[in-house]
């Protein structure tokens, strides 16, 4: 059985190389482009954005470079879900408009475009900290202790649940 086996491995390795010399090989290139739902229901803004994050970047830069190479054929496969947020950033519903700010520019939001937008509408003043910070020597004794002043923002952001 098993110089059967060996035999038939062996004719089948030998047809394959026979056959790739008779032509060229013929490749499907399929691009599956998809991201998950990201929308909260709760806050009715998006999780993560990566969906305008690659919709601004990838999802446009991919066509673009294949249309350097005519004779390359690939297939995108674009995902329901990708497709309806992409939608969803760039349509500016009526509703949207009323609630004004950042929704003046764009069709919807995630958490980054917030943090963003707080920061550009609203900076607020950075403040003066100064810290205390201790090295002990290595005998054990009390070792040397100094004053550093930095400056941080006052802005802080809760995270979302």
């Amino acid at each position: 059985m098993r110089k059967l086996m060996a035999v038939l491995i062996l004719m089948m390795l030998l047809s394959g190389v026979v056959w790739a010399e008779k032509g060229p090989l013929n490749v499907a290139i399929i691009w599956h482009q998809h991201q998950p739902l990201y929308w909260n229901r709760l806050t009715g803004e998006y999780e993560l954005p990566w969906v305008r994050v690659h919709g601004v970047q990838e999802y446009i830069d991919s066509p673009q470079i294949l249309s350097e190479y005519p004779k390359v054929h690939v297939t995108y496969n674009l995902q329901p879900s990708l497709l309806w947020q992409l939608e969803d950033y760039v349509e500016i519903t009526q509703e949207e408009r009323i609630k004004g700010g950042l929704y003046q520019y764009i069709g919807a939001i995630d958490n980054h475009l917030s943090w963003i937008w707080k920061l550009a509408s609203a900076p607020k003043p950075l403040q003066t900290k100064s810290e205390l910070r201790c090295k002990s020597s290595s005998s054990g004794s009390t070792g040397t202790c100094s004053t550093t002043t930095r400056t941080i923002p006052t802005t802080t952001f809760a995270t979302q649940a």
